[in-house]
């Protein structure tokens, strides 16, 4: 496989971008006393990996399909390759599949517990 100068120039950003964000932030952590914060979770569902937010803090218009659930307080987002996320339980060969021959992606917005 030949690495043409602008793959390399991508690959080189990402990993950059990486190396950027390894340290926090001087000052973000921990936030003020009187500043205002918002709880972003990260949940596992074995093999599949979620974040869930409060609806309240989600701006209007942003995520439309927040409007799918209007009576779950929490929403999750999960995200991945279609063969590997859909299926009930993984199994190698999906997981390498997934791996090595992408097929079309999957976004699944869910309501959480309220």
């Amino acid at each position: 496989m030949r690495i043409t100068p602008l793959s390399l120039t991508l690959i080189m950003a990402v990993l950059s971008a990486c190396v950027a964000c390894a340290a926090p932030v001087k000052g973000l952590f921990p936030p003020a006393e009187n500043e205002h914060t918002k709880t972003i979770y990260l949940v596992s569902h074995g093999w599949h990996a979620g974040i869930v937010v409060k609806r309240t803090d989600i701006t209007d218009g942003v995520w439309l399909e927040q409007n799918n659930f209007p009576e779950s307080e929490y929403l999750e987002i999960g995200w991945g390759d279609r063969t590997y996320y859909m299926p009930p339980e993984a199994h190698w060969s999906t997981a390498l599949k997934a791996a090595l021959w992408p097929t079309q992606r999957s976004e699944a917005t869910k309501n959480s517990v309220t």
